[in-house]
C-alpha cells in the first residue's frame, strides 16, 4: 500500500504541474468534478490489495490524458470552450449594471 501511495502521490503531483496551470478562481465545475473523480480513482486503487500498481499508474495516465485533451481542445476552439466551460455572464452592459 505504501508503494502505491508514493507512486500515486508523485503521479498526481506531475499531473497537477502539467494540467493545473489555471488559478483556483478560474476553476470550472468540470475541474472540480474531475479532481474529485481522480482522487476517488487513486484512493480506491490504493486501498484495494488486489489492484496492481500498474492499474494505478494506468488509471492516472488515462484520466490525466483526457483532462489534458479537453484543456487543449478548449484552448484551440472557441465553440468547444463555451461548451466545456460555459458562456460568461455580462455583469455590466453599456456602463450600467445588468441585474438580469
Amino acid at each position: 500500500m505504501s508503494i502505491k501511495l508514493v507512486i500515486g502521490f508523485f503521479l498526481l503531483l506531475f499531473l497537477i504541474r502539467i494540467i493545473g496551470k489555471k488559478l483556483i478562481d478560474q476553476f470550472t465545475p468540470f475541474h472540480f468534478i474531475s479532481a474529485i473523480v481522480l482522487s476517488e480513482l487513486l484512493g480506491n486503487a490504493i486501498y484495494e490489495n488486489d489492484v496492481p500498481i500498474i492499474y494505478v499508474i494506468y488509471t492516472i495516465i488515462i484520466w490525466g490524458g483526457l483532462l489534458f485533451l479537453v484543456e487543449y481542445i478548449a484552448q484551440k476552439s472557441l465553440f468547444l470552450r463555451q461548451l466545456f466551460e460555459g458562456k460568461p455572464s455580462m455583469v455590466i452592459r453599456n456602463g450600467q449594471i445588468d441585474f438580469n
